[in-house]
């Protein structure tokens, strides 16, 4: 089962890696398996370089998995959540509208099982203010027809209504001089550094979306260069292709991806944590980590190789099938998807995903809800109540992701 997972997770990496793909491209390494005319000089991962530039407009994206397994198929308490056929199927719809980086509208749509179908809630960006509106998954809930759960809805709308809104910076504000104390009072500690580095990353992100392009732009091309076995073309479609017939070429690849560029990319990563964060901020100078990057390699290959037989046969046992697809239409709309269906323990998981992207002007101002319940002033007033609490949990915590303005 382990093998299985790990299989998986090489599967979502090159996923993610192609999902965050960007920067310039120099040479052309896709098949020419399909109709795409070859002459374009495109591929998979030069696509998303193209979507990366699409900025504003309107996206729906269509996410849908299929789990079978027949002991779940007679248990009684997930009888409402079936189909008809006793799978677990969720169904989600998200209907997208960006205006602008700082104002995002969400709608939420799913589908789940006998009692769940429709409009779940609606989640709005406007610069500093978040409103979530979220009639449709209280009717939902309450249409279960559960005791505990209607009681806790009943309580939910009483105190807030149907829709919330939160100003974040000042959220933010009020939870920064307790990290400030957590990260004083770790000052020696291990946690200090490490909360400090991903604050500061966190932050950086937040205000300076471009940050992280070297370290992208230095995976993706690595990327592009290492898994030209898995990239072909369908049709109008890009595509990168992992299954049972070439999971020894992806593992090949992959150990061949860390052994030749993973020292490229960690460097690439440490320069940029300790820019934004300091030169201490993995707890020892910038140097001293990077000295023990080529060996930290060198074991992670070492370890994959030793592997790779028996996460081959799991690879092939589990009949791994995951495709992804792009094409982007000279800026002006894409198409992504991605189908991945593995079998596991007697569990079968069927996962498909579908995007479409429209560029051009929107508008957010229709989603924004007028009846929402501002609740700022409470969360600050808990901030303030259970503050000390918070700083101790904060400077117990070596992985906080905590924002701050």
């Amino acid at each position: 089962m382990k093998k299985k997972i790990l299989a998986l997770l090489m599967v979502m990496v090159l996923a993610m890696t192609a999902l965050v793909g960007c920067g310039d491209k120099k040479d052309d390494k896709s098949s020419s398996t399909g109709t795409k005319a070859t002459e374009e000089k495109s591929s998979f991962f030069k696509e998303f370089k193209e979507l990366s530039d699409l900025k504003t407009g309107t996206e729906k994206v269509q996410l849908k998995y299929v789990i079978k397994n027949d002991e779940m198929k007679n248990s009684e308490e997930a009888k409402d959540f079936l189909d008809a056929d006793g799978n677990l199927t969720v169904d989600l719809t998200f209907d997208v509208i960006t205006e602008s980086q700082t104002k995002v509208a969400t709608d939420v749509s799913a589908k789940i099982g006998s009692k769940i179908d429709g409009k779940m809630m609606t989640v709005v960006v406007d610069g500093d203010e978040v409103y979530l509106e979220y009639a449709g998954l209280l009717d939902a809930l309450k249409g279960l027809n559960n005791e505990q759960i209607n009681s806790g809805l009943a309580q939910i709308e009483s105190n807030f209504g149907k829709a919330i809104k939160v100003n974040v910076k000042t959220v933010s504000e009020a939870i920064k001089p307790i990290l400030e104390q957590a990260l004083a009072s770790q000052e020696n500690s291990q946690a200090s550094p490490a909360l400090k580095a991903i604050v500061a990353v966190f932050k950086d992100i937040k205000n300076n979306p471009e940050g992280l392009n070297e370290v992208i732009k230095t995976a993706s091309d690595a990327a592009e260069k290492h898994f030209e076995n898995l990239t072909g073309v369908d049709g109008d479609m890009y595509t990168l292709t992992i299954n049972k017939d070439n999971a020894k070429d992806m593992l090949d690849d992959t150990e061949a991806f860390i052994k030749e560029d993973g020292q490229k990319i960690a460097e690439a990563f440490v320069e940029y944590v300790c820019k934004v964060a300091g030169d201490d901020a993995f707890g020892k100078p910038q140097a001293e980590i990077k000295e023990k990057i080529p060996g930290g390699v060198e074991k992670l290959v070492a370890e994959m190789d030793k592997n790779k037989d028996k996460t081959l046969e799991e690879l092939q046992k589990s009949n791994l099938d995951a495709v992804m697809k792009i094409n982007v239409n000279e800026g002006k709309d894409a198409k992504f998807s991605i189908a991945m269906k593995m079998d596991s323990e007697g569990t079968t998981i069927d996962y498909t995903g579908d995007v479409e992207f429209k560029a051009g002007s929107a508008s957010i101002a229709d989603k924004i809800p007028q009846d929402a319940n501002d609740i700022t002033t409470m969360i600050n007033m808990l901030i303030n109540q259970y503050g000390s609490m918070l700083t101790q949990g904060a400077a117990a915590s070596d992985d906080s992701t905590t924002d701050i303005y």
